[in-house]
C-alpha cells in the first residue's frame, strides 16, 4: 500500500468515526461534505472546533463511546498541534485526557455531589480506583464487604492493595481473607490512630469526605491533593505502627 493509500484509509476511518455519531456511513466522502450534511458547515472556527460541536453532542448521547471515537479522529485525521489543544481543552471538561494521541479517563481536582446520589459516587470512585496500574493505598476508619464486588474485583492483579482502617464492618473479615488466598499483593492493618479518609492510586491521591462503602448516601466531596507526596508519607508512618490483620 502506497502512502497516499494509507493516508486515505486513515482519512476514511476519521470521517467514519464522525458519521458514525449519526448513524450514516459517507465511504469516501470529505469532512467538509459531512459538516454540510449534519448542518454545520456554515459554523466558524477551525476543523477542530467544528469536531468539537460534534463531539459534544455525541457525549451527551453517548458519553460510553466518546473516548474511542474521539481517540480514533486524533489518530487518523490530520489536526494541527493546535487543534490537539483545543480537544484536549474539551477532553478534560468531560473527564477525560489526551496523552500521546490515547484518550484516557480523568477526574476532576474537585467534586462536591449533592445528598442522596449513591450511584454518581460510586461511578467517580470506580474511576478513580481502577486507574490504579501499579498501587492503592486506602485510609478509612469504617470498611465493610462492598468494597471487594463494586471495586477490588475488576483491580488488575498486578496492583498492590493496602488497606488502613480502624472498624471492618458486617462481613469485612471473611470477604478479605477469601480474598487474600487468591492475591498475595493485598494486605489490610488496623489503627486507632486514622480520622480523615484517604485514596492513594500510583502517583496521585485524594481526600473522601465519607467512607467509602457510605459515599453518596449524604453529601459528599472528593479532593485531589496537591502534594501526593505528603500524604502517602504519612500513610507509610501510620502502617509501619499499625496492626497487621492480613
Amino acid at each position: 500500500m502506497t502512502e497516499k493509500q494509507t493516508n486515505d484509509a486513515e482519512e476514511r476511518m476519521a470521517i467514519g468515526a464522525i458519521a458514525s455519531f449519526f448513524g450514516t456511513r459517507y465511504g469516501q466522502s470529505n469532512i467538509d461534505r459531512i459538516f454540510k450534511t449534519v448542518g454545520i458547515e456554515g459554523l466558524s472556527g477551525s476543523k477542530s472546533e467544528k469536531i468539537t460541536y460534534v463531539l459534544m453532542d455525541h457525549f451527551k448521547k453517548d458519553s460510553f463511546s466518546f473516548a474511542t471515537i474521539l481517540e480514533t479522529l486524533i489518530q487518523f485525521h490530520s489536526l494541527a498541534p493546535k487543534d490537539i489543544e483545543s480537544l484536549r481543552t474539551l477532553a478534560l471538561r468531560l473527564g477525560f485526557n489526551i496523552e500521546d494521541k490515547h484518550v484516557i479517563p480523568t477526574t476532576d481536582k474537585e467534586l462536591v455531589l449533592s445528598e442522596n446520589k449513591p450511584f454518581d459516587a460510586f461511578k467517580v470512585i470506580e474511576k478513580i480506583l481502577l486507574s490504579a496500574k501499579n498501587k492503592m493505598h486506602i485510609i478509612d476508619p469504617h470498611v465493610d464487604q462492598s468494597l471487594f464486588p463494586l471495586y477490588f474485583v475488576d483491580v488488575s492483579s498486578n496492583v498492590e492493595i493496602k488497606i488502613l482502617t480502624k472498624s471492618m464492618h458486617d462481613k469485612f473479615q471473611e470477604v478479605a481473607k477469601k480474598f487474600k488466598v487468591q492475591r498475595s499483593n493485598f494486605e489490610v492493618r488496623l489503627s486507632n490512630d486514622i480520622h480523615d479518609r484517604h485514596v492513594m492510586i500510583d502517583d496521585r491521591a485524594w481526600v473522601f469526605g465519607q467512607s467509602i462503602k457510605d459515599a453518596g448516601n449524604k453529601s459528599l466531596s472528593i479532593i485531589e491533593c496537591e502534594d501526593p507526596k505528603s500524604i502517602e508519607t504519612n500513610f507509610l508512618r501510620l502502617w509501619g505502627k499499625s496492626r497487621i490483620f492480613l
